[in-house]
């Protein structure tokens, strides 16, 4: 998501947070939601709940028509290193966690619960989250932010001038889908080696010198379930009978 002073607001006139809890609202209706990824927003230690969320029970009597669930206030609470107050965007993540239902895992389970997930030469932040339902905390069995985190630098760094060479060839004419395409490709192909394991074959080859010739082929991590794959089937389909969302001149 860019952040909050960036050039995209200027000049396409969005909302990100308004389109993000429009796709959670309509991806209620298939399953669990999470949201997981950099949203550049800093919510310190404010509650991402509604504080003393409690209706009156002679109101809730005397109106039948209502069916409302209060915010628990006694679920694991959530520590974090970083303990400056929330920034613009951080009130929004806060804001769509009350609206929404789900809950910032970020500094409630494993041992990096509270770990800063940002620096730079002017400081450092908690901007990177896992956002999902109060009652889908059951599933989380652990939450570390440094697996694997030297592995993506290095490879993110390797790719640099990839990443620069997009970049350089974008203008005002380019077509946004095809900017998007091309970028999550390369992303895909980067991030591939983390989430596949390679594994290595001799089949018999007519044409070939030796008798047989190696290929290689890639397999799922053991994380990756049936379950898993049906449910991302799912989600695809629903993102293609949603359709392109249109904002402006922009499609996302």
């Amino acid at each position: 998501m860019p952040p909050d002073k960036n050039v995209f607001y200027r000049k396409y006139n969005c909302d990100v947070f308004d389109i993000l809890q429009e796709q959670i609202e309509y991806l209620y209706n298939i399953g669990t939601v999470a949201v997981l990824g950099d949203l550049n927003g800093r919510v310190g230690l404010k509650p991402d709940y509604l504080l003393n969320d409690f209706l009156d029970p002679l109101l809730q009597d005397t109106i039948s028509f209502i069916d409302y669930e209060n915010d628990r206030q006694d679920f694991v609470q959530r520590h974090s290193e970083d303990t400056k107050a929330p920034n613009s965007f951080g009130q929004r993540i806060l804001q769509l966690c009350k609206s929404t239902g789900l809950r910032i895992c970020n500094g409630r389970f494993g041992e990096d619960i509270s770990k800063i997930t940002f620096n730079n030469k002017n400081g450092c932040s908690v901007i990177d989250y896992l956002l999902l339902s109060e009652n889908m905390f059951k599933i989380v069995k652990s939450f570390n932010n440094n697996e694997c985190k030297d592995d993506v630098r290095e490879s993110l760094l390797s790719n640099a001038q990839q990443f620069e060479d997009m970049l350089t060839n974008i203008d005002e004419n380019s077509d946004t889908n095809i900017c998007v395409d091309e970028l999550n490709k390369l992303l895909s192909d980067i991030f591939e080696q983390f989430t596949k394991s390679e594994i290595r074959h001799k089949k018999y080859c007519d044409v070939c010198t030796d008798d047989y010739k190696p290929f290689k082929t890639t397999t799922d991590k053991p994380w990756f379930t049936d379950e898993c794959k049906n449910l991302y089937n799912a989600y695809q389909q629903a993102l293609g009978s949603i359709g392109p969302m249109k904002i402006d001149s922009v499609l996302i």
